[in-house]
């Protein structure tokens, strides 16, 4: 077991307000390869019996992973073109992350006409919806999504510590708690890292 996965379960896992979560580095001057993950835990639920995966078993919570079983796989998705037409387009969750990173770097206080890009996590699309600024510089992002009803929190840092964290409203799980645990942690990333 890696320090990662140990300190991101007994953030963020344990208390059971996420399903899955991650943390990892990335500097406003890093290119998008610089998004590697440190580590991933997450639950399997079945009914009311929680079990916590292994390291190697939450990776596919938070990720796509290709066939090599060890990198992001590309997968086509609905987008819209520049006319707003609907299209088709290829999905990278690394690079989708990056950009979304990025994005985040650029928010500031009073800032909210700003809009993130959509966060892709295993497979599913995360809508943006609000963000606000934390102690310390962090801006916790808030991002929905209807089936099953949960959602996303990216807590972003100025000194590039992220962490995020998946939330299923179906698992009695709700969005304060979630950004609670994500926002806590990626506090403790930056005197921790």
């Amino acid at each position: 077991m890696s320090g990662w996965y140990a300190h991101i379960k007994e953030w963020m896992i344990d208390p059971q307000h996420l399903m899955a979560a991650s943390c990892f580095k990335c500097t406003e001057s890093d290119g998008q390869d610089a998004v590697s993950y440190f580590s991933a835990a997450a639950w399997n639920r079945n009914g009311d019996d929680w079990t916590a995966l292994s390291e190697d078993d939450s990776w596919a919570c938070v990720m796509k992973v290709a066939d090599d079983g060890a990198s992001f796989a590309d997968y086509e998705v609905d987008g819209y073109d520049d006319d707003g037409n609907e299209i088709k387009e290829m999905c990278n969750e690394q690079q989708r992350m990056y950009k979304c990173v990025k994005a985040a770097f650029g928010l500031q206080e009073g800032d909210v006409s700003k809009r993130l890009p959509p966060l892709y996590i295993a497979g599913k699309k995360y809508t943006y919806c609000s963000w606000v600024m934390r102690d310390g510089g962090i801006r916790d992002c808030f991002f929905g999504q209807k089936d099953p009803k949960g959602g996303a929190c990216l807590a972003v840092t100025d000194t590039g510590h992220i962490a995020f964290g998946i939330w299923d409203e179906t698992a009695g799980q709700n969005p304060s708690d979630a950004r609670k645990c994500v926002v806590d942690f990626v506090q403790w990333l930056q005197t921790a890292a």
